[in-house]
């Protein structure tokens, strides 16, 4: 790709907590209480980070050479008019597209693949920022320990997922989002949330009769994304001196 797109990626936001650190002082802001809305390695640039919802854990993380970021990329510059061209004139004619070309373009890749929950444009393992897979990081334990507030919804992620009922939809869902599980990882996904029984960390009691009424696979879904990262981070947290808090709102409430 060109070399001089400017596509500084994750690395805007160590940019953007650099200019934090050297100007905060004149903000009349205390340089050592930096609280982070955001995820990052750069533990001198701020002491505490909120990420709800979630945890570090909640998104699928894939190579650089995962099809799922060829398959976008392409996309996205058929719908804008810059297909069918030599790659090295890819972000020239971008540059010259009309900004509601390019808008109509990213809608387009949004429509097509936010209904299997595959994100537009990831971020992908490479370089010092993900250097590996989040599981692997946290396993390490090697990371930066700081005070975290994170949270979730009850029934947080049901809205996002397909409405589907059987086992073996929810089975190929994930097959789908997560290529590089086996059939074993898949198998004991289905076995923690079976059909029928919804999340042990959904009270779907509590909620309102509109997400009662959804398909017992969403809130299952829901669960493997969003709130069981989160109950794994507090568990193995809660058995270290690092501050952690976490939230979990019901619809109702």
């Amino acid at each position: 790709m060109d070399g001089r797109s400017l596509n500084l990626g994750l690395h805007d936001q160590i940019l953007q907590l650099n200019w934090v650190h050297y100007n905060i002082e004149d903000l009349r802001a205390n340089v050592s209480q930096v609280t982070l809305f955001s995820v990052s390695l750069e533990d001198k640039l701020f002491h505490r980070t909120i990420i709800e919802p979630g945890a570090a854990t909640s998104r699928a993380v894939h190579p650089p050479n995962a099809s799922l970021h060829k398959d976008q990329f392409c996309r996205f510059v058929h719908v804008s008019g810059s297909g069918n061209i030599p790659d090295q004139e890819i972000f020239s004619c971008l540059r010259q597209r009309p900004l509601d070309e390019i808008i109509n373009a990213f809608l387009a890749v949004i429509d097509r693949y936010n209904p299997s929950l595959r994100r537009e444009f990831q971020s992908a393992i490479y370089g010092d920022l993900i250097a590996q897979r989040p599981d692997d990081v946290w396993n390490s334990c090697q990371w930066n320990k700081i005070p975290i507030l994170t949270g979730f919804n009850i029934n947080e992620g049901t809205t996002m997922c397909l409405n589907i009922s059987k086992s073996e939809e929810f089975t190929a869902f994930f097959r789908t989002l997560l290529p590089a599980f086996w059939d074993e990882n898949l198998k004991t996904i289905d076995s923690l949330y079976p059909p029928g029984t919804g999340s042990v960390f959904l009270c779907l009691e509590t909620t309102i009769p509109l997400v009662r009424s959804i398909s017992v696979s969403r809130p299952r879904t829901g669960g493997m994304h969003i709130c069981a990262p989160v109950q794994l981070a507090k568990d193995e947290w809660s058995r270290r001196e690092y501050g952690f808090w976490w939230t979990k709102t019901g619809l109702s409430d």
